[in-house]
């Protein structure tokens, strides 16, 4: 089988000088006895399939050495010919609202080395436990959209125009049956393991917070509680996520249809238009 590539043809100098197709095909990763090509996209339970692939390569076999997949996120990115020659291709795609608060109550709440990515010093000064969710989203719409991994579009993570599966994270569990199959390994949840997602935190109290400083929303957390998505938007800030996420919306609306979307109005159907 040949599988169409969804960047290669964007310029006509060669492959390998092709930045875009580059980027996709770095994050495109092999279950060797599989024959199967999963593309990474952070935050759409990629620690859990990273680890599935590690211990299907043959690289680790316990719970207790998933730190080691973090340091080897492209050890098993595919090459050229098992790009064309895959026999099942699998992507896992996620509302994009979600999908950025999701980062942010992780990797900006917490300050880990990704904010910086966000806020560079040479951007000028900022006091980190004062960022907000509005200020974390206005920034990134001013060109910081690339800037890290964990909040870059999730088009630019696919590497054909077509998968096998398309699968939304809202409904992963679904899928899990066919995809331990047809990978030929179990897949573990490492939610408890790693701790990266909001899952484990209570609801915060009714109200907004999308202008709380995160040194507020980080003590929050210490004592078991997060906002939930839909608590971090307001209407502007909703629009404006629609507008720098535009692509990922279009897309996850024509998958999968917009009721798993935080905000279907801004998808362009569903009960909130």
């Amino acid at each position: 089988m040949s599988r169409s590539l969804r960047y290669a043809a964007g310029t006509f100098r060669p492959i390998a000088e092709n930045l875009t197709h580059g980027f996709a095909a770095d994050h495109a990763l092999e279950f060797y006895a599989a024959r199967s090509i999963y593309s990474f996209i952070p935050k759409n339970a990629c620690s859990t399939l990273r680890f599935a692939l590690a211990r299907a390569n043959g690289a680790i076999s316990s719970p207790v050495e998933i730190d080691w997949i973090h340091h080897n996120n492209y050890t098993f990115r595919a090459d050229q010919r098992s790009l064309q020659q895959a026999e099942f291709t699998f992507v896992v795609l996620r509302c994009p609202f979600r999908r950025l608060v999701s980062v942010f109550l992780d990797k900006i709440v917490n300050r880990y080395h990704n904010f910086w990515f966000a806020f560079p010093q040479e951007d000028g000064p900022i006091i980190p436990g004062s960022v907000t969710f509005r200020t974390f989203l206005e920034r990134l719409a001013r060109n910081k959209l690339s800037a890290d991994i964990h909040w870059r579009p999730q088009v630019d993570f696919l590497v054909y125009e077509e998968y096998d599966r398309w699968i939304p994270l809202e409904r992963f569990p679904d899928y899990l049956p066919e995809l331990s199959e047809r990978l030929g390994t179990e897949i573990l949840d490492t939610r408890a393991l790693l701790r990266h997602d909001t899952s484990r935190f209570s609801p915060a109290p009714d109200g907004r917070y999308a202008d709380i400083p995160i040194r507020e929303i980080e003590a929050m957390q210490a004592k078991g509680i997060a906002p939930r998505a839909e608590q971090l938007f307001d209407e502007a800030l909703a629009g404006l996520a629609a507008h720098i996420y535009h692509a990922d919306l279009t897309l996850y609306v024509e998958k999968f249809g917009a009721d798993a979307i935080l905000f279907p109005r801004f998808a362009g159907t569903g009960k909130d238009q």
